[in-house]
């Protein structure tokens, strides 16, 4: 097994991925800010998202 997997993801079942990104709405926000800062989003932008995301 590799090491290049940050936090374990992928060495175990993919659903635990999953369960882990629908039990942690704000988990996905960060990792969403993390991909959208490199893609330049206005912080109205992340609002929205944001928002989107705890409804």
């Amino acid at each position: 097994m590799s090491n290049d997997k940050p936090f374990g993801f992928g060495s175990s079942q993919p659903t635990e991925t999953v369960r882990i990104a629908t039990a942690s709405p704000l988990r996905v926000y960060v990792l969403f800010l993390r991909f959208s800062v490199r893609q330049s989003l206005t912080l109205g932008q992340h609002a929205i998202a944001f928002i989107a995301i705890l409804d």
